[in-house]
């Protein structure tokens, strides 16, 4: 992997977010802080590196969240001509050694770490970022619900909670 640190200041773009506006000394002119490094990268790519990565700072200019940050550092990576594994793989290995080093925590008997599918993970947790700590998933019941022979489309879903009625 070549180590690359691009430039944060960049012309204004489409991208998805609103972006930061950074005023220059020129009037009229302005630079916005960069939301990804993904058009530095896409000319890396371009002109031959076929492997990359960068801890990038980027700024997006969104609504306040809890699950938003304006300002973040991201591991970037690029690499050419690989599949969808290899990429995993090479992740679950870093993570490793980053939580061997930083935490003392020994991970290499995880791999491979467990995956779930958007479409999985939508239908059972209602949620592309699912908690998967606690097992809350969603239960279709349209079956108790309604008629069996029923073609109208309709589902019931609910959520079991183990002990749940020692709550209420």
């Amino acid at each position: 992997f070549v180590e690359v640190e691009t430039p944060i200041l960049f012309k204004s773009t489409s991208e998805g977010a609103r972006e930061f506006i950074v005023p220059t000394r020129t009037k009229g002119s302005f630079y916005a802080l960069t939301q990804s490094p993904q058009q530095y990268k896409q000319l890396l790519m371009a002109g031959g590196i076929d492997k990359y990565f960068q801890m990038a700072k980027c700024f997006r200019d969104e609504d306040l969240r809890t699950d938003r940050q304006p300002e973040f550092t991201q591991i970037d990576l690029e690499m050419s001509f690989v599949k969808a594994n290899e990429i995993r793989s090479l992740i679950e290995k870093m993570l490793i050694k980053v939580w061997e080093k930083v935490l003392g925590v020994d991970l290499k008997n995880k791999i491979p770490f467990p995956r779930i599918t958007f479409k999985e993970a939508i239908s059972k947790f209602g949620s592309d970022k699912p908690d998967t700590r606690y097992s809350m998933e969603i239960k279709d019941i349209s079956s108790f619900v309604f008629d069996p022979l029923d073609q109208s489309g309709y589902c019931a879903e609910c959520l079991v909670v183990k002990n749940g009625a020692i709550l209420l």
